[in-house]
């Protein structure tokens, strides 16, 4: 029996081959990244504003201006969250950059996928989040409403309504109006960027 004679350099080829076919960059996590890290500046995803300034809201998961007929209210400890927020995006924006970057090459192949998988769904877990306090926020206004006998129908995400009071042949007539603003579109796009890259880097 004779033993198989293997070429020593067309072995190394191979093996070279085999690991560049495996590294690449993992784009969308690079594009996911940047976006996160430019995220908490692009200002409020949700305004909420009741009749001729008596309330105004505008907010995002990094940021929470509250004016009461042109007063500013400002809550410390809320303060303090959204700037967490802001620090811990950016933060994974950093790394889920570095772990696609990794990517690229096959001896940090495996610490490569420990930071995509840790960076690339948190701007999801924010948009989801953000998506939740929000109709919350809307269903517990439009209950109080209805507990002070206002009638009309809250415009929870987006729109304008009139919520009105009759009382003793009075009317108390509130305008209550509410949008999204580009600033979400921006998010989601990161957040689909960043779904993108988990699966990209496991093609």
């Amino acid at each position: 029996m004779t033993d198989e004679y293997v070429n020593p350099v067309t072995q190394g080829t191979e093996s070279s081959q085999s690991a560049d076919k495996n590294s690449g960059f993992n784009y969308p996590g690079i594009i996911a990244g940047i976006l996160m890290i430019i995220l908490p500046f692009t200002g409020a995803w949700w305004q909420l504003t009741f009749g001729e300034d008596a309330l105004y809201i505008a907010a995002s998961p990094f940021t929470l201006t509250v004016y009461s007929f042109g007063d500013a209210i400002i809550s410390p400890l809320i303060t303090s969250l959204t700037m967490a927020l802001t620090g811990i995006t950016i933060l994974f924006g950093i790394i889920l950059i570095l772990g696609s970057v990794f990517a690229n090459m096959p001896e940090k192949k495996n610490i490569s996928e420990i930071l995509v998988n840790s960076g690339s769904l948190k701007a999801v877990f924010v948009v989801l989040v953000f998506f939740v306090a929000v109709i919350t926020a809307g269903i517990i206004f439009s209950q109080y409403f209805s507990l002070y006998g206002f009638s009309g129908s809250f415009p929870v995400l987006s729109g304008y309504s009139d919520m009105i009071m009759n009382s003793g042949g009075f009317s108390v007539i509130i305008p209550v109006k509410s949008e999204l603003s580009p600033a979400l579109i921006f998010a989601v796009i990161a957040a689909a960027a960043g779904l993108a890259s988990r699966f990209y880097g496991k093609k």
